[in-house]
């Protein structure tokens, strides 16, 4: 744009209505607004400022048409083809600050699975807890305060962990956890953080593990291995009979503390020891077919569905009773991972693929109805310079969510631009990034191949 150019843009004016859906300290009055086409975000977070009159600017983000401003008023008027109007409607909503390191935490091995249990545990004020899984065999229960030491390390593997999650039954505390062992293992986490039991494993894949996902109401849950199977278990049930025999246990607990025998009590203790390291197998409830190669990634919506992603390039949503896939997008690129909408209000899918791109999707738009791979205008983002292995939706956010690679960043997108909305540059990774998982809307955790799970503060 040369100087006659920009003369005659500063010159000229469009009405503007703002609007917002941000909370009400932080809203204008909603009427036409002569301004200057010049305008770029910063010189418009000015005017929202002295609108709301605030001492110190606040910087805020800028959609026209749901596309975010990252020029001059003029420029996006041009691009978007609304030369012509005369009054225009500007959304502004909050940008990101620079994420903000809160530490680490250290690891023998690399870091493949990181999981945040997002709620309290009964009788406790633990909520900041996480499980990890390493390629070391180990699975470690960290509190997000003590970085220095996990509080419980669990040894039940015999080759890499590669997933793990949490589950709950009642007031009780579940890690399951899948291997390159080809084992599913469900674990008891005490309350107190002191101790856990192997409760049941679960075997029927006869390849590495690669995902698990618990169902809603957590009575199910689904894994996915590298030849492609996918199976359903009943955790419910075992949980049911687990708890049976506890009470058998205290029984016998009760039975044998009324003899004085010191005998007795020694034969006891080495019982109930054998007890908890019981491994009883438990054969799948159910299995799904139609992926050809490895399936890296399911997740349960409502209780009737499950998705899946796979390195045949496909999309899948299943409907578990019947067995079949009732929906299918084929993709470009193998697909690594994805994330759902945190509710059925959200229609969204993000997918992560081996071309270093997220793509969005729209459930509601079916796959014959596709042309090329796009469903809305948003639809391909190139988020990384390498392999994407995790995507994170960020906790009550419609639009935010984080991304990692084996190029070792960590990103923050709104799906609606092209450029992330933050990246972690302080606290980076020296190797590929694993996994990231989300503690809650403002603190996000990263595990990865450089033996660290490291946590930062995105706000």
């Amino acid at each position: 744009m040369n100087i006659e150019e920009t003369e005659k843009s500063s010159s000229e004016t469009v009405q503007v209505i703002f609007k917002t859906n941000l909370p009400l300290k932080y809203q204008v009055p909603e009427t036409p607004i002569d301004l200057p086409l010049n305008l770029s975000r910063f010189g418009l977070s000015e005017i929202i400022t002295h609108l709301l009159g605030l001492e110190e600017t606040k910087i805020f983000e800028f959609l026209l048409q749901n596309e975010f401003l990252r020029a001059s008023l003029g420029e996006m008027l041009l691009k978007l083809e609304l030369t012509g109007e005369k009054i225009i409607e500007l959304e502004y909503t909050n940008s990101l600050s620079a994420p903000e390191p809160l530490g680490q935490y250290n690891h023998d091995d690399w870091v493949s699975s990181v999981h945040c249990i997002k709620r309290k545990i009964k009788n406790t004020k633990k909520s900041n807890l996480f499980v990890t899984g390493c390629y070391d065999s180990f699975i470690r229960i960290w509190d997000i305060a003590d970085q220095a030491t996990p509080k419980i390390v669990i040894k039940g593997h015999s080759n890499a962990v590669k997933v793990v999650k949490w589950a709950k039954k009642d007031c009780n505390e579940y890690v399951l956890s899948g291997g390159m062992d080809q084992r599913i293992i469900l674990w008891k986490i005490d309350q107190n953080l002191k101790m856990f039991s192997l409760v049941k494993e679960f075997q029927g894949h006869v390849s590495p593990i690669e995902s698990i996902s618990v169902s809603p109401n957590e009575k199910y849950f689904s894994s996915s291995s590298f030849d492609g199977s996918i199976l359903i278990w009943n955790l419910d049930s075992v949980i049911e009979k687990e708890k049976e025999k506890e009470k058998e246990k205290e029984k016998e607990k009760e039975k044998e503390i009324n003899k004085e025998d010191k005998d007795n009590k020694i034969k006891r203790k080495r019982i109930l020891n054998k007890f908890e390291t019981e491994s009883i197998l438990i054969p799948p409830r159910g299995q799904l077919k139609g992926h050809k190669q490895r399936v890296t990634c399911l997740k349960w919506r409502e209780q009737e569905f499950i998705y899946t992603s796979s390195t045949d390039h496909c999309l899948r949503k299943f409907d578990i009773e019947k067995g079949i896939a009732v929906w299918e997008q084929r993709t470009p690129n193998s697909i690594l991972s994805f994330e759902l909408g945190e509710n059925s209000n959200n229609n969204y899918l993000i997918s992560a693929h081996t071309d270093s791109a997220i793509r969005i999707w729209d459930e509601r738009v079916s796959s014959k109805e596709q042309e090329n791979d796009s469903l809305i205008r948003l639809s391909s983002i190139k988020a990384h310079t390498s392999w994407i292995p995790s995507i994170s939706w960020r906790p009550k956010s419609q639009y935010h969510f984080a991304s990692c690679g084996y190029d070792n960043s960590v990103k923050i997108w709104d799906f609606r631009s092209q450029t992330p909305s933050a990246m972690i540059t302080k606290n980076k990774h020296t190797d590929k990034v694993l996994m990231i998982d989300w503690n809650d809307s403002s603190t996000l955790l990263s595990a990865s191949a450089d033996k660290k799970v490291k946590i930062n503060k995105i706000i």
